[in-house]
């Protein structure tokens, strides 16, 4: 078995098309809650994936579209986990953000199933950027219309993700970044920064 599909044996465990998901779902509550045992398998497991990929070791993978979405969950997601509440979550977001703007172009994002797929749009969700902010809301937008002509089952999810989507573009539009990054990265907050950031701890 290819290390890839071992990165997304985990993260996706036996989630397939024709699985129904929701916020509650153990797995998607792996993904998106803050877990210290989480963020310490992912240590323990794959630290050495997370180098491997950062120093190119894995870049082949990026002419296989499951080889392509292991590497974006690495460098968005696997990064957050390693180094949560440090500037060095977020040192590989530009990487994923590359792979992620040439899935559009490549159509790579359409060769996986729809929950997947998912993972292909994130960093577009997680840039401090206003253009790409835009793009990300479109594609979410695009996404849904997609998996509503299907009738797939996780349409009422997928609504869900837009709606994160829309969040994001609105705080990069008010603020210009995440103020929840703030700390990690060592900037100085704003005063309606900080008040956002007591609004809204559960925003990450």
């Amino acid at each position: 078995m290819e290390r890839y599909e071992e990165i997304l044996n985990y993260w996706f465990e036996d989630l397939d098309e024709d699985s129904i998901i929701s916020q509650d779902h153990p797995v998607v509550r792996k993904w998106f809650d803050m877990s210290l045992e989480t963020d310490q398998y992912i240590q323990d497991q794959f630290m050495s994936d997370y180098k491997e990929a950062i120093a190119g070791t894995y870049d082949h993978w990026i002419h296989d579209p499951r080889g392509r979405l292991a590497l974006i969950i690495i460098y968005d997601q696997f990064s957050r986990n390693l180094f949560r509440d440090s500037a060095k979550a977020f040192e590989a977001d530009y990487k994923a953000l590359e792979l992620a703007l040439s899935s559009l172009k490549d159509g790579f994002d359409g060769r996986v199933n729809f929950i997947e797929r998912i993972f292909y749009y994130m960093p577009l969700m997680h840039a401090e950027n206003i253009e790409i902010q835009t793009i990300s809301v479109e594609t979410f937008e695009k996404f849904l219309n997609e998996a509503e002509r299907y009738e797939d089952q996780n349409v009422a999810y997928f609504q869900v993700t837009l709606a994160y989507a829309k969040q994001h573009y609105d705080v990069i539009k008010q603020f210009k970044r995440f103020p929840h990054r703030n700390k990690a990265l060592d900037r100085r907050s704003t005063s309606d920064e900080t008040a956002f950031i007591h609004a809204n701890q559960s925003f990450q």
